[in-house]
């Protein structure tokens, strides 16, 4: 049962990561982003635990058709779990626009200057921060060596409409993520993106985009111990423009297949799929209050399915703000405030709260 357990973690955490949800426009301005993060959750009756985060966004500009991104983060974790601490993995994501193709490249590193070698007491932490529910800043601490390249092609209708294909090919390579435990390989993922942009009205737009991503198995000291199910994820956003204010909605489904353990050398699909379906729907209403201040409203719901996983059959609904102060022309201090409560399947109420302080640097 433990080593089940074990296997349900690392590729719960082996599904973290990066790539498409990164943005592929090539925008002109640079920006260098710091952002710490505090956010508490508590089960009634139950489980508290809070991480301290911070977050380092750095966009540069390499020429009207080329970028690069740098990412990294560290945290440290308190409360009735394990202390797990440190400096996570640093991402690197170039991007370069052929606009006379329509072609997007794409090429995401992630270089492995996290925290491995966990005790298994931390790695149960782990897990905890990296349940999807809670939208931890800093999920999981180190993993592998890994490599996306990909490509998206975007296909103009008319004046209004633009729709792309494209596919992203992730190599995930070989890390040690437990104290006396042997070397684990992620499958490595193939992600095949549909999407549109759609301009309804002057100011007026919607988007929408569907990702399947099927797995290789995955492997311990190179016996083949798992395979993921595949995904599916629908994202929506609609986006309109006010004189001095604009709404932002945004919508997400995600559902994936069941998985396959290790039983006696042959690999078994799992009786109930263990990972969630899940629907999270968001609102933003952004106003500018004057020339230096600005003030967001946030809205949302989490719906995570019950399954026997941990932390799933889940329903919270969350509200908070964010303002922004802009200090000058090129440097601006966001922060934000976040409550969310809901019921845990055992119907039990689970808080959480968020704030953060963060300074942005343009170029």
């Amino acid at each position: 049962m433990r080593i089940t357990q074990t296997l349900i973690l690392l590729s719960l955490l082996a599904c973290v990561g990066f790539g498409q949800g990164d943005t592929y426009v090539i925008s002109q301005q640079g920006f260098l982003s710091l952002f710490p993060l505090y956010q508490s959750w508590q089960v009634a009756g139950g489980i508290k635990f809070s991480e301290t985060s911070g977050g380092l966004m750095l966009y540069t500009p390499l020429s009207r058709e080329a970028s690069v991104t740098l990412r990294g983060a560290g945290g440290s974790s308190n409360g009735d779990i394990a202390k797990l601490g440190g400096v996570g993995d640093a991402q690197i994501m170039f991007n370069y626009h052929a606009e006379r193709a329509n072609l997007i490249f794409s090429l995401g590193i992630n270089l492995p200057s996290g925290k491995k070698k966990l005790t298994q007491e931390e790695f149960e932490t782990s897990g905890i921060l990296s349940a999807a529910i809670f939208h931890m800043q800093v999920p999981n601490f180190g993993m592998g060596f890994n490599v996306e390249p990909g490509v998206i092609w975007a296909i103009p209708v008319n004046d209004d409409v633009v729709v792309g294909i494209g596919a992203t090919y992730r190599y995930k390579g070989k890390f040690q993520p437990l104290e006396e435990f042997g070397d684990y390989d992620p499958g490595d993922e193939i992600l095949v993106t549909g999407g549109a942009d759609i301009r309804l009205a002057e100011g007026t737009t919607m988007s929408a985009d569907i990702v399947f991503t099927t797995y290789g198995r995955d492997k311990l000291d190179g016996a083949a111990v798992f395979t993921p199910g595949n995904k599916i994820a629908v994202n929506m956003q609609f986006r309109k423009q006010f004189h001095r204010s604009d709404l932002s909605l945004y919508g997400r489904y995600r559902s994936k297949g069941k998985s396959e353990f290790d039983i006696g050398g042959v690999l078994v699909p799992e009786d109930e799929k263990t990972d969630p379906d899940q629907v999270e729907v968001s609102g933003t209403y952004n106003m500018r209050l004057n020339d230096q201040v600005s003030l967001a409203i946030l809205s949302e719901m989490r719906f995570h399915k019950e399954t026997p996983a941990p932390f799933t059959g889940i329903t919270l609904i969350g509200v908070g703000v964010a303002p922004t102060l802009k200090v000058s022309d090129n440097i601006s201090v966001p922060a934000r405030f976040k409550y969310l409560t809901g019921k845990t399947k055992d119907d039990k109420t689970l808080t959480g709260f968020e704030a953060g302080l963060g300074l942005r640097i343009d170029f």
